[in-house]
């Protein structure tokens, strides 16, 4: 097995991505799964069955019979616990606490069997984000010897010191180097988990990567990432000898920009607005992510949440024109900024125009720190370093390693910044939790909109399917206007899975954060493998 990344957190609720998770999910269980092979169906993982009560405002789960890895039984104490935890006020929870607008209490009823309160009944996106592999469940007995919550966060994030129910046993990890992990012959859902181990090996260099897979020293990635680009997916099956599946997932990873709106020059909402207008997206889709995805928009494309394609062509700011016509384009992608289409001259003289009302002109320019992580962010902050200075904006790069991008962003020492967001889970709720509201994980400085508030408040309590895209389309078309602290930029397909055609059973996640113990999986030949 490969990684390609790693994150010192191996406590799964401060955990923030899956260079973390891919690490340590197959070690745990949550109280709900993603059903391996229906990626889109929820399913019990320690949970047996649940029942929602007549009024909608709790779930009863019923355990599994599970034992944590020291022997001790998984309870409904252990669970209580940890959906507690999840929500502590005070602690880095950028993943877990999104369980907080639904999450009220919990009351043990039996050993093995939990009532869990809701905020408001229902709560359709509850079970979703229980089945998202951050939410581990941790035995309480191990937190009960660590009284102070900031030290058993210390001690949890040793590796050594994990106490898992997972399908996978720790036995040993080097940080940056290798792990290994053994099957756990007492797991509760035998006979998985199939794999006897997992011998996963650090591996980022693109010609090593492929010379694993092409001679079946490598399997698999943890996660879906193995450091291949989307303009080598082409190529990528016939170069490992088309030993090898690859799967690309659908975008749901956004790469955007965040602008400081509590201080000059972005307090003023004219530049904000001026931003979005001037940005070429389809150039930073085609130059960053080989043409593979979509354009920016609020919320999820190619789905229920967002207008077709052609709709949002016709939006300020997602226009382009034919180069030699001027015409509007309504079907950009697979097209050529510069050779086939351009940005739609209206939406630069808008931008123009919003600059100049806020005393900026050629002869009057406004400089813009910007706080770059390394990565693909970089390559997107020199793209609009380029775009923007059409509208007499002059962006600053000062390129960081990601730890202090991180720490710019929660102190505000930043005008421009950019952090993607890969999403929990398909649902609109997931981008009000973590970018429009404020306390999001991508909302530090705490950018507020009542309108928006009012729309995540009404849309996540709606069953009516047309009701609640009716309201989702009206919270976008206020979002898009560029009035917010966050632009999107593209929805990028860059998370991929190259599996070995020896693996079989496998299907990839709807995003990123699911889909990560592996233990449905198995080899149909295993020769070579001790």
């Amino acid at each position: 097995m490969q990684f390609v990344c790693e994150e010192a957190r191996w406590d799964p609720h401060q955990a923030a991505t899956a260079c973390g998770a891919g690490l340590w999910s197959p070690l745990y269980n949550q109280v709900m799964m993603y059903n391996h092979t229906n990626p889109t169906e929820v399913i019990g993982d320690l949970a047996k069955s649940w029942d929602l009560s007549d009024d909608g405002m709790s779930y009863t789960f019923v355990l599994h019979e599970a034992k944590w890895s020291d022997g001790m039984p998984v309870t409904a104490a252990d669970i209580g616990f940890s959906l507690d935890r999840m929500v502590e006020e005070g602690q880095p929870r950028p993943r877990v606490k999104s369980i907080a607008p639904y999450y009220a209490s919990s009351e043990v009823v039996d050993p093995r069997t939990l009532k869990v309160n809701l905020k408001f009944a229902n709560a359709p996106a509850f079970l979703q984000y229980l089945a998202v592999d951050y939410m581990k469940v941790l035995p309480k007995h191990i937190a009960d010897q660590h009284p102070d919550k900031t030290e058993l966060g210390e001690f949890l994030n040793v590796p050594e010191n994990g106490v898992g129910s997972g399908n996978m046993v720790f036995k040993s990890y080097l940080r940056g180097d290798r792990y290994v992990y053994e099957r756990n012959a007492d797991y509760f859902k035998a006979p998985l988990p199939y794999f006897d181990a997992h011998h996963a090996f650090f591996i980022t260099e693109k010609t090593r990567v492929i010379a694993a897979y092409k001679t079946e020293q490598g399997l698999m990635a943890n996660i879906g990432a193995t450091s291949l680009q989307p303009r080598d997916y082409t190529t990528a099956e016939a170069q490992m000898d088309n030993k090898v599946n690859l799967h690309v997932m659908v975008p749901t990873t956004i790469i955007n920009v965040i602008m400081n709106f509590t201080k000059p020059p972005f307090d003023d909402v004219r530049l904000r607005k001026a931003v979005q207008l001037a940005s070429d997206r389809l150039a930073i889709l085609n130059t960053v992510n080989a043409g593979f995805g979509k354009v920016g928009t609020p919320f999820f494309p190619d789905s229920w949440m967002t207008p077709a394609d052609e709709v949002v062509a016709t939006w300020p700011g997602y226009r382009y024109v034919d180069k030699n016509t001027g015409e509007p384009v309504l079907d950009y992608y697979g097209k050529e900024v510069g050779v086939d289409v351009v940005k739609d001259p209206r939406d630069i003289e808008a931008a123009q125009n919003l600059m100049k009302e806020a005393g900026f002109s050629p002869d009057n320019r406004v400089r813009v720190f910007v706080v770059s992580q390394t990565g693909t962010w970089t390559s997107v902050s020199q793209l609009l370093q380029q775009h923007l200075k059409e509208i007499y904006m002059d962006l600053d790069i000062n390129q960081v390693p990601s730890s202090e991008s991180f720490a710019a962003m929660a102190s505000g020492e930043y005008e421009i910044t950019g952090n993607p967001h890969g999403a929990n889970i398909i649902d609109s709720d997931d981008l009000f939790n973590v970018v429009y509201t404020p306390g999001g994980a991508r909302n530090q400085l705490n950018w507020e909109d009542p309108r928006i508030n009012d729309f995540f408040a009404r849309s996540s309590k709606e069953f009516d399917p047309t009701k609640r895209q009716q309201t989702i389309w009206e919270a976008g078309d206020i979002l898009r206007q560029g009035e917010g602290h966050w632009m999107g930029v593209i929805w990028g397909a860059s998370w991929h899975f190259l599996v070995s055609e020896r693996i079989k059973n496998f299907s990839p996640p709807q995003t990123l954060q699911q889909g990560m113990m592996h233990e449905h999986l198995w080899l149909e030949d295993s020769s070579g493998f001790n």
